[in-house]
């Protein structure tokens, strides 16, 4: 048998390594050139074979894909398998086959480019938004910065060529991203809507005795009001006397409290924030718990 040695040049970089093939022909190179933008067709595959003339060239790929030359192109991403024939007469099938050698090749492509956006800071109706977004796939650039971003309005109006708009208002916003190597996303869409401020609603629960630890706070946000989900952070002005209370964060509701005014901030996914208060009512009533002890007598 005799060594055959592969040597493949990807993305600029050069590959060898070495096979063993029953036939006397020799792959030296294969040049692949890989896809720049996602979805594309700029794929190659170049190859020099010994005494090429002599044999037969089957290729297979995605989509049906299909050829019998030596050099392919025009290819989407994906599996290429290039199948060698050599017969004991060159070109006729029917006579005896002397060998046969398949190889695999892949085309590779970037990822899709897609933007994840993120609405902030609009607490009501009269409102306006922070609008950034965060980019995946393509080739971002190196140096500055890594994409280049045209954000328009329902009337095409630029609004930002930046990855971070303030100030918006209600409305559709459109996006277009162009990479590294000036590769497109399609348009992507956002919609800032109208929003009610959060309208909270409060209760309690008196303590049942005289000082004691047995109150209770609530809060609730009126459905449509604000954007969910909340966030609820406590703390406390105490009437009475000190407590052990320790703030819980993200609870509507928190038990075991003594007499006192209680406060919440109500955060909702868009990070707006409203402050509330309600009381725990003391209660005048002393609680006698009645002594038992063991006595000889039973009394």
């Amino acid at each position: 048998m005799k060594n055959i040695k592969i040597v493949l040049i990807a993305f600029g970089v050069l590959l060898g390594f070495s096979s063993k093939a029953q036939c006397g022909y020799d792959t030296t190179s294969v040049n692949i050139t890989h896809i720049l933008c996602n979805g594309g067709n700029t794929g190659s595959i170049d190859l020099f074979v010994q005494a090429d003339s002599d044999k037969d060239f089957s290729w297979v790929g995605p989509n049906s894909y299909t050829a019998n030359s030596l050099d392919i192109n025009t290819l989407e991403a994906g599996t290429y398998t290039l199948t060698i024939s050599l017969y004991s007469t060159p070109h006729d099938a029917s006579t005896p086959l002397i060998c046969q050698m398949p190889h695999d090749f892949i085309v590779y492509e970037t990822l899709p480019i897609e933007a994840l956006f993120s609405i902030t800071d609009i607490c009501s109706a009269t409102d306006s938004a922070d609008l950034s977004f965060t980019v995946i796939g393509g080739t971002p650039s190196n140096s500055g910065e890594p994409y280049s971003y045209q954000l328009t309005d329902d009337f095409g109006a630029v609004v930002t060529t930046n990855d971070t708009a303030l100030n918006l208002t209600v409305g559709n916003y459109y996006l277009n991203i162009t990479d590294e190597n000036g590769c497109t996303s399609a348009t992507q869409d956002t919609f800032i809507s109208s929003v009610i401020e959060i309208n909270p609603y409060m209760s309690s629960v008196s303590v049942i005795c005289k000082d004691d630890n047995t109150g209770e706070a609530r809060v609730f946000v009126n459905q449509g009001t604000g954007t969910p989900p909340y966030q609820f952070d406590w703390d406390f002005e105490s009437m009475e006397e000190e407590t052990d209370f320790t703030p819980i964060d993200s609870f509507s509701v928190i038990e075991g409290l003594f007499p006192g005014l209680y406060y919440v901030n109500i955060t909702d996914a868009m990070g707006c924030v409203v402050r509330d208060s309600i009381e725990v009512k003391s209660n005048p009533n002393i609680c006698i718990s009645p002594y038992r002890a063991f006595s000889p007598n039973d009394d």
